[in-house]
């Protein structure tokens, strides 16, 4: 593979802990893009990570505005809260070339709409990530589970920018996996995501709190049902075996701290848009009732306020 220019927008949890294995294992020119005290942390100190196996401390290039980027990216791995995509689609605008693809392993399902909207689809790759990552301090990332990039063609084709991407990660140690149904994969983690991160947010509890009494899971099944239906009407079914997964894939994880109750528990704005939010509105679209989602997305807009 030759050597890219890659930019990873967005060096928080995700994008610091992805980035840093591409920065570390290959020879490719990596930039990270961060904000505020992370940035300076990053930019002073270099980039931790620590894991339970132990930590390091990588030098890696990181900067606060790609104003002063010079030519275009090879690649841009987008990986900020999907609220940011519309400023960050501006602020990627100057560095996106002929042959520049995005992956995005944002949460939700409208950071690829609108990606692709304004760049085309042939430069945007539907993708997620499962993983427990954190910015446990300014520079300093900490990971406690998985570090997995599912990604793949909307057709389930492996095309030659999927191959590309394999490459990458095997070169960077990065787990993945190729999803033939990557839209069905996507809608997958987005129920799982509006059904844990919003009940840890609003309940401000780890993932155990919401296993520990029969009530509490009957909620996340029957939010589960609405989300299954609202998928159903766009296209994708979600199987018994799906739902499965979604109810029950976390209920060994123990005190597991969703991105929603970690930025409750910073005092930073909820991600809620992105999830129920999302939801209320595809519903009013299709016409299907949600009363259940309608009544969290009225009870996280009091929490966020």
């Amino acid at each position: 593979m030759k050597k890219q220019k890659i930019i990873v927008f967005g060096a928080g949890a995700v994008g610091g802990f992805f980035g840093g294995l591409i920065a570390e294992n290959t020879n490719h020119d990596v930039l990270f893009t961060a904000r505020g005290t992370h940035y300076q942390a990053i930019k002073d100190n270099g980039l931790t990570i620590k894991t339970i196996t132990g930590q390091r401390t990588l030098k890696v290039e990181v900067t606060d505005s790609l104003t002063e980027y010079s030519g275009y990216a090879d690649l841009i791995i987008v990986t900020v809260k999907a609220h940011d995509t519309s400023p960050a689609i501006e602020q990627l605008r100057p560095v996106i070339g002929t042959h520049t693809q995005i992956l995005t392993i944002q949460n939700g399902l409208w950071s690829y709409e609108k990606l692709s909207a304004q760049f085309g689809a042939g430069k945007v790759i539907r993708g997620l990530c499962r993983i427990g990552v954190e910015v446990t301090s300014p520079g300093v990332i900490t990971h406690s589970y998985l570090g997995v990039i599912v990604f793949g063609e909307d057709s389930g084709a492996v095309t030659t920018r999927i191959d590309a991407l394999e490459e990458l990660f095997i070169q960077s140690g990065i787990e993945y996996n190729i999803s033939a149904d990557i839209r069905r994969a996507v809608w997958k983690k987005f129920t799982w995501n509006s059904i844990f991160n919003i009940l840890s947010g609003i309940l401000n509890v780890t993932l155990d709190k919401l296993y520990a009494n029969p009530e509490t899971i009957a909620l996340c099944e029957q939010i589960a049902c609405e989300i299954q239906r609202l998928a159903a009407k766009d296209g994708v079914t979600l199987t018994a075996k799906d739902m499965e997964w979604i109810l029950s894939v976390s209920s060994t994880l123990g005190q597991f701290r969703t991105s929603t109750f970690q930025d409750r528990q910073k005092g930073k704005p909820l991600e809620y848009d992105t999830f129920t939010g999302y939801i209320v509105r595809l519903a009013e679209k299709y016409a299907v009732p949600v009363p259940i989602n309608s009544i969290l997305l009225a009870m996280i807009k009091a929490v966020n306020a």
